[in-house]
């Protein structure tokens, strides 16, 4: 009786312990932007109404917009050494940081377009989300700012969103 008991105690332990390290594997897969092989296979599915296909729907598919800070108007802050001599341009931080930004959010399913300081595709451009990147200056720091248009058309929207943003 003790025998069986313990037993099935082991048995109960086994199955929670490997469920729990496989737990942590696919979590630690996807943090390091691994895809599972089964997500093709459950990703939510709607039907195209023109062609009644099955499609398959990415898992974030909004339409976001980079403006790179000063990409294609000037250097912004630029960073030097004591011989000043040029390290780093702001410029360069910020495509820099859309770039990678922008390849995270495509593997999610978004739509991303980077576009450049003064970019004519502004004019009447329609996203989800479009975020201004900046770093702004050269001191050793970290943080950031987030603000958004003063006479916005939906207000209510930006304060949640740079809500989100601060959490």
């Amino acid at each position: 009786m003790r025998r069986t008991a313990l037993y099935r105690i082991q048995r109960f332990f086994a199955i929670v312990s490997f469920t729990a390290f496989f737990g942590i594997v696919i979590i630690v897969a996807r943090i390091f932007g691994m895809e599972m092989p089964w997500q093709q296979i459950v990703a939510p599915q709607s039907v195209n109404p023109v062609t009644s296909q099955s499609v398959i729907l990415p898992v974030f598919n909004d339409q976001v917009a980079f403006i790179s800070g000063h990409l294609g108007n000037d250097s912004g802050a630029v960073c030097a050494d004591d011989a000043d001599n040029v390290i780093i341009t702001e410029a360069e931080i910020n495509a820099d940081v859309a770039n990678r930004s922008a390849e995270l959010l495509r593997k999610a399913g978004s739509d991303v377009i980077i576009l450049e300081e003064y970019d004519p595709r502004l004019v009447n451009l329609q996203v989800d989300v479009l975020l201004s990147l900046h770093a702004d200056s050269c001191i050793d720091a970290s943080g950031y700012k987030a603000a958004y248009y003063t006479y916005s058309t939906i207000p209510d929207v930006e304060k949640r969103l740079l809500e989100c943003i601060d959490t």
